[in-house]
């Protein structure tokens, strides 16, 4: 489901974050992740959900893999290419051989535990079709157990070698006769890596569904450490019911909280239709909006969620027009980009269920035109069976068949007369409001708290008093 959401709008919502903070150990767990698509099957995702719940039940009896699955080296290509028939070198035949060894070593870690209904598969054929005389080790070598041809060719060839070495007969013959024994050793070598390539070649099967299964038990593990890290919650999947309670941005919060400001957690639900975030500038409506989609992202991924408690619909995809969207179309307008976007936006909302979320729609155009348009699409996508999510600075957008939250705002500064940090003067605290709610109108407070040059107040006075 690559078209669930764009890579500009994953980038925006801040997924990149988690990314980051994901332990991965192995390269087949980062290759399960970069090929991760959204669950948008009820069965499937709750599957998923089940196995996370156990991992976390069981992490400290799955600590030794923090040292196993680093181990596995990426050799995807080769047992692929031994499946398909290819005829593997020496050096490829020991890489499956170790790995094999590995997975053994392993499934018997992980496979007692029973914490998903999938096995690592036993691999000891393949490890005693490439042992000397099927007598386990670690090595790996063309043995002479595979060919006596092959140990009756060796053995002349170290014949040859050891007068060459001892200066006997004449040197130049026992080169040109060196070099044919060489020869034969390496097409009676071919003849074996054939064989043994393909009598494994039905094996690699096994070893490629193990290959799926370590890069998905990798993801579990890393998702677990994640949500443990952050006292992440398991959410309910539900059929139309949109709620997060006490939700937060990972990354966001740690960026307050770096600079030792206090982050402020909110709950929203949404409902089908138009929801109306207001707020001031700088209240954090484009925060909101970036948390109620990273967090429905994460949900169709399998992650636990960033918040106390949820509630989440399964839907077809998240559309997000936004200041960090990167909707631009070369050769429009800001506003012209924009139409582009919603128009794009308008054909996903008539085909199915989607969260669509407008940061500050029509920002570019002049402001009285821009209100209708925001409210003309309020009203045009709440008659669609998909969650609307709509940040605005317009008045009257909604109507009171809309849910409308705002952000508190400024608080009371009235014996503060100076303040940069404007941040320790906000309440971030969403409320649920009546559609005829005002949205607050702080400019004016916010350059008064900025010291504004004071001649250029008196004129800004003026203004406000016409």
């Amino acid at each position: 489901m690559n078209n669930f959401i764009d890579i500009t709008v994953k980038k925006a919502i801040g997924f990149d974050f988690i990314i980051n903070e994901l332990s991965i150990l192995s390269s087949y767990g980062k290759s399960y992740l970069n090929a991760l698509n959204p669950i948008i099957n009820k069965t499937d995702l709750e599957k998923e959900y089940t196995y996370l719940e156990h991992f976390l039940e069981n992490l400290e009896k799955l600590k030794p893999l923090f040292s196993l699955l680093p181990r596995f080296k990426d050799i995807f290509n080769t047992v692929n290419n031994c499946r398909n028939g290819n005829i593997l070198s020496i050096v490829e035949l020991y890489e499956i051989k170790m790995q094999a060894i590995l997975m053994n070593e392993l499934a018997s870690v992980f496979n007692p535990l029973r914490v998903i209904n999938e096995k690592i598969a036993d691999c000891t054929k393949i490890v005693m079709l490439l042992s000397d005389n099927d007598k386990f080790s670690y090595d790996f070598y063309l043995y002479q157990s595979y060919s006596k041809r092959l140990t009756t060719i060796r053995q002349e060839k170290k014949r040859i070698e050891k007068n060459i070495h001892e200066r006997k007969a004449d040197k130049e013959q026992l080169l040109r006769e060196r070099a044919r024994y060489v020869s034969m050793e390496e097409e009676e070598e071919y003849k074996i890596r054939k064989r043994l390539s393909l009598e494994l070649s039905p094996m690699m099967k096994i070893m490629l569904e193990n290959i799926n299964l370590i890069g998905h038990i990798d993801l579990l593990l890393g998702k677990a450490i994640l949500a443990q890290k952050y006292q992440c919650v398991k959410p309910q999947i539900t059929d139309n019911q949109f709620v997060l309670n006490n939700m937060y941005h990972p990354l966001i919060k740690n960026q307050v909280e770096h600079n030792h400001k206090q982050y402020t957690k909110n709950s929203i639900e949404l409902l089908k239709g138009t929801t109306i975030l207001t707020g001031a500038n700088m209240s954090g409506k484009t925060s909101v909006i970036k948390t109620v989609a990273l967090n429905l992202y994460l949900a169709h991924l399998g992650f636990y969620l960033f918040c106390q408690s949820a509630k989440v619909p399964l839907i077809q995809g998240i559309k997000y027009l936004g200041i960090d969207s990167n909707n631009e179309v070369h050769g429009l307008s800001a506003f012209g980009a924009e139409i582009d976007a919603i128009n794009k936006i308008i054909k996903e909302i008539k085909q199915g269920k989607y969260l669509i979320c407008i940061d500050e729609f029509a920002r570019s155009t002049n402001p009285s035109e821009g209100e209708k348009f925001v409210r003309a699409f309020a009203k045009f996508a709440h008659q669609y069976q998909t969650y609307t999510l709509i940040s605005t600075h317009y008045d009257g957008v909604g109507n009171n068949d809309m849910a409308h939250y705002q952000i508190e705002g400024l608080k009371d500064f009235s014996n503060i007369k100076y303040h940069t940090d404007l941040n320790r003067l906000m309440n971030y605290s969403l409320k649920k409001v009546d559609h005829n709610s005002v949205v607050p109108k702080e400019a004016y407070k916010v350059a008064s708290l900025l010291e504004i040059d004071a001649e250029f107040k008196k004129y800004l006075e003026e203004c406000y008093k016409e």
